[in-house]
């Protein structure tokens, strides 16, 4: 069966907690879980869970200089957000809008630069208390595989898609001490748009 790249594999899961799902930027996702403020003020004083879809994958592959130079480019051009696998190998992560200027970035003959978007589902931790939910998680024995990438609002845990539902579970019912609640898009947009404008007040 074809995969369905403009919605999200966990909406049968995200209605079964409460989602209202609709579509933004082309795309039907989990909008909200019952209220946008109470969402955004989570996410502003504990940790929200969030379905990181939409968002893109790129898997790099080449000698641990050329992966170190790239994600290092990736960094400073703020253009995406990686996590290294091994010494020869790491995923970068990228707003769907800037996947263009992120595979830019990456450009290195001597790399091998795949999308990698449909090999993994991602989940959000968002918040200041989003470490704490980390800690409480225990991904290292957690049932499934789990990738952790900083990003700019907290970290993505990247799981193979038929863990997704799993692992959606699991991160509620360990970090349910954080105060963790489910957050759909319009409060995580609601926080990019004031990440960027405090970003550039202090630019200016």
């Amino acid at each position: 069966m074809a995969v369905d790249e403009t919605t999200t594999p966990l909406e049968r899961l995200l209605r079964d907690h409460g989602a209202c799902i609709a579509v933004r930027h082309g795309q039907r996702v989990a909008v909200h879980f019952g209220s946008v403020a109470a969402e955004t003020a989570v996410c502003r004083l504990a940790v929200g869970l969030a379905d990181r879809f939409g968002r893109v994958t790129f898997d790099v592959r080449g000698a641990r200089d050329r992966v170190d130079a790239a994600l290092k480019r990736v960094d400073g051009e703020g253009v995406g957000w990686a996590a290294r696998i091994d010494p020869h190998r790491a995923v970068v992560r990228s707003e769907s809008a800037g996947a263009d200027g992120c595979v830019a970035t990456l450009a290195d003959d001597d790399l091998l630069v795949r999308d990698a978007t449909a090999g993994y589902t991602a989940l959000g931790l968002v918040g200041p208390r989003a470490g704490d939910a980390l800690d409480h998680a225990r991904l290292q024995t957690a049932p499934f595989p789990a990738t952790v990438v900083t990003e700019p609002h907290g970290y993505e845990i990247l799981v193979p898609p038929q863990f997704g539902s799993q692992a959606w579970v699991h991160l509620l019912r360990s970090c349910r001490p954080t105060g963790i609640a489910c957050v759909g898009f319009d409060a995580l947009e609601h926080l990019e748009i004031a990440r960027r404008v405090a970003a550039a007040t202090v630019r200016a």
